[in-house]
């Protein structure tokens, strides 16, 4: 059973922001096991808000929250799962899978998504690693 699965969220221990991550794909093996993952952070007047979360959506999140598009990566999932069996890394409370769907489609809606993210999850999609509708 993987140690990533979709909707984990994550912060790395002395992140100076207080950025959480979200896994929003399995892992693309075609693309050398990377999933796709987008950011949230703190809403702010210049913020993408192509997806906005309350206070409440999530157990961490307690104040405006935008998920920064620009920032969505295509991350190793590996080294991920390496770092939570050696105890560097805690995934916290998976999010809600509405929610995650929610990323899904702002991921492919927003403006400021990188192309290569998008490529990638265009991908995912079609071998079935997403959520579907």
């Amino acid at each position: 059973m993987p140690l990533v699965e979709i909707g984990d969220e994550r912060q790395w221990p002395g992140e100076a922001k207080r950025h959480l991550w979200v896994t929003i794909t399995q892992p693309i093996p075609e693309l050398q096991g990377v999933a796709v993952t987008v950011c949230l952070t703190t809403e702010r007047s210049i913020s993408d808000t192509t997806t906005r979360l309350r206070a409440g959506d999530h157990p961490y999140i307690d104040r405006p929250t935008v998920v920064s598009y620009m920032d969505a990566r295509l991350v190793p999932i590996k080294p991920l799962e390496l770092a939570i069996a050696a105890k560097l890394l805690h995934l916290r409370e998976r999010f809600d899978m509405a929610l995650v769907r929610e990323f899904q489609k702002g991921l492919m809606a927003s403006v400021e998504t990188p192309k290569k993210v998008q490529a990638a999850y265009t991908r995912a999609v079609s071998l079935n690693l997403h959520l579907p509708e």
